[in-house]
């Protein structure tokens, strides 16, 4: 036993030697554990202090040792409480015991207490020392297996990883190569690119035909299982830039945490960009954003985007071709001969097919009428050649059919606003609302901006999309008439609106909300505004809505009621 100065180890063989300097060896850190605390401090004094080791008790601050000396003095009761008190609080340190005796009963608990070593009393504080040292280097070696372990684990993680992008894109590669559509051609590509980079939100921008321009044609967010497919044309100086120059794109966060703007308002820690080549020509851009994580792209992502966007390339030739193949170029048109004079009066424009419907269904109620396909009774006979009749009128009115050229300089605005709700019918869903158009009665068409107007259209329904939360998003398209400053239309104007005298045909985007917010509020309002101001996520900003509308002559305005907001866009038309 030791004591403070009565232990028969310490006095006859004095200090313990510390391990020769050629050794190399690293002290370790002890801590001393005993039933009788002045042995405890017996033994730092005599025997771990001496020999060059950093030790202390319980009741002393330190650090986790690296091995843990247990001396036992009474074998009465539980000798070993202090070992477990202290394997209670989760410390695992390996232990060595001092003791004069140990029963046999006893040796399992050594175990359970991860006792690795036992000297029993009176012993060398030479072995004492060697056998810390021993324990300390074992448990040194330990650790070290274990990290390796570690290591070889992360590794054998990675290598499954990659293993299963390669086959992601191998996946990718076989499927959207036998796409034809290219809708579903974008739709997947931007699934694909949020799937193996790990991306907050995924943008496929295309270039409109015969333009330069770009419009953000599919997005895909994390919050959303698919992508979404949108047709919004884009300012953005940084996908003009990889259009431009056909070179990827990186950026990494800041070390300062600040984000970068891309598009309009929208901002970002970290994005990568790659093109989409058609032919070895730039067709759009494939991109990748983090606007709230800090976990950044690295070359490895960008080195899966370029392979997805060869993928992508090839499955817009493949579209192009199958587009090639199912609409050939149409034949030369055979001469016309020249037009019969219009009668005086309302001349409505309408295709071709309209006049081959209406003979089609004279055609089919004569055997109705002369009874070749069973007797009628006088009452059907009668409502059937009225039917007729009326056909027959309807075939007889001056109608102008329209060729595809002279039909692209004019606007439909209920055709527009139906191809805006299909365009956005997806994204509508996913929220669980009903988006749908209606116009009554037919309006005429009139010369325009297809494109813009459309736009301007989509822009406004996104935006009520966004801020509806449950129930519907409605297009009402309809006709306003202005005479001396009033609207002599069934749809009255607000107080504060004016408009000039004429006609005009307008678009309100019902939406069941609480409202617009305030910024959205400033931008339709005020010509001042920022046109940055009333962004909500990718796209145009209500500013630059408003700036397109006023380029058509249109004009914009909003009302608040108790059944939600609606936003009216009205362009002149004569």
């Amino acid at each position: 036993m030791i004591g403070a100065s009565k232990d028969p180890a310490t006095a006859a063989m004095g200090p313990a030697p510390a391990p020769a300097k050629n050794e190399k060896r690293a002290s370790p850190k002890v801590l001393a554990i005993a039933d009788v605390e002045s042995n405890a401090q017996a033994l730092i004094q005599h025997v771990l202090t001496p020999a060059g080791i950093r030790s202390w008790t319980e009741r002393s601050q330190g650090s986790a040792p690296d091995v843990v000396v247990v001396d036992v003095t009474q074998l009465r009761g539980d000798p070993l409480g202090p070992l477990r008190t202290y394997r209670e609080k989760g410390n695992d340190a390996p232990a060595i015991v001092l003791a004069a005796h140990i029963p046999a009963n006893r040796m399992r608990d050594l175990l359970r207490l991860g006792v690795r070593d036992l000297l029993l009393k009176p012993y060398r504080p030479a072995e004492l020392v060697q056998a810390i040292y021993e324990l300390s280097e074992s448990r040194s070696s330990e650790s070290t297996t274990q990290v390796l372990g570690e290591r070889l684990e992360v590794l054998r993680e990675r290598i499954r990883h990659y293993d299963e992008e390669i086959s992601v894109l191998g996946d990718i590669g076989r499927a959207v190569g036998t796409l034809g559509d290219l809708d579903l051609i974008l739709k997947r590509v931007a699934e694909a690119a949020a799937y193996v980079t790990n991306a907050e939100e995924t943008n496929v921008y295309l270039v409109e035909p015969g333009t330069s321009e770009l419009s953000l044609r599919a997005i895909k967010q994390a919050s959303e299982r698919h992508a979404a497919l949108h047709r919004l044309r884009v300012t953005d100086e940084l996908v003009a830039q990889v259009f431009r120059t056909g070179k990827p794109l990186l950026h990494q966060p800041s070390p300062e945490g600040t984000p970068v703007k891309v598009q309009t308002g929208f901002l970002v820690q970290s994005m990568a960009m790659v093109p989409l080549r058609l032919r070895e020509r730039v067709v759009g851009v494939l991109g990748v954003y983090n606007p709230l994580a800090s976990t950044p792209f690295d070359e490895h992502h960008l080195t899966l985007l370029v392979a997805l966007a060869d993928w992508g390339s090839v499955a817009l030739e493949h579209a192009a071709l199958l587009q090639q193949v199912q609409n050939p170029p149409p034949a030369p048109p055979e001469p016309e001969a020249p037009a019969a004079p219009l009668h005086t009066g309302q001349v409505i424009a309408a295709p071709p097919a309209l006049h081959e419907g209406l003979d089609r269904a004279i055609t089919a109620l004569d055997p109705l009428l002369t009874g070749s396909v069973g007797p009628l009774t006088s009452t059907q006979t009668e409502r059937l050649r009225n039917l007729q009749t009326d056909l027959r009128r309807l075939a007889a009115l001056p109608i102008a059919t329209l060729d595809a050229a002279l039909a692209a300089e004019l606007v439909d605005l209920p055709g527009v606003a139906q191809q805006v709700v299909e365009i956005l019918q997806i994204e509508a869903s996913r929220k669980g609302l009903k988006l749908s158009a209606e116009s009554y009665p037919p309006l005429p068409l009139f010369p325009g901006d297809e494109n813009r107007t459309s736009q301007v259209l989509e822009g406004l329904t996104t935006a009520a999309i966004r801020r509806t939360n449950k129930g519907r998003v409605m297009l009402k398209t309809y006709r306003i008439a202005i005479s001396s400053g009033l609207s002599e239309s069934r749809v009255p104007l607000p107080a504060n609106v004016h408009l000039s005298d004429g006609i005009w045909e307008a678009v309100s985007i019902v939406d069941t909300s609480s409202g617009l917010s305030p910024d959205t509020q400033r931008a339709l309002n005020s010509a001042l505004t920022d046109p940055e101001a009333g962004k909500t996520g990718p796209g145009l900003s209500m500013g630059e809505i408003r700036m397109i509308a006023e380029s058509l002559g249109a004009s914009i305005w909003h009302e608040q009621t108790h059944a939600g907001a609606a936003i009216t866009f009205a362009i002149p038309v004569a």
